[in-house]
């Protein structure tokens, strides 16, 4: 179940590491998480490019990653 974040206060940007390579980035919140507060958010790795699934855990201190499930 996804964990709702509506009327939270975000950070401007939150930093993470690839889950297949390791490089160290950054991404902000995402639309579904600062206007619908529905924690999910995507996007693909700057170095490697492997498409992550992303969540914001700890409150809203850290980005966590996921490496996005085919099925």
């Amino acid at each position: 179940m996804k964990q709702e974040l509506k009327g939270e206060y975000f950070k401007e940007k939150y930093d993470f590491v690839c889950c297949k390579c390791g490089y160290k980035q950054w991404a902000k919140p995402s639309m579904m998480i600062t206007e619908f507060g529905i924690n999910s958010g995507h996007g693909s790795c700057l170095n490697c490019k492997e498409f992550l699934h992303l969540e914001i855990k700890g409150g809203i201190d850290e980005c966590k990653y996921l490496e996005f499930e085919v099925v």
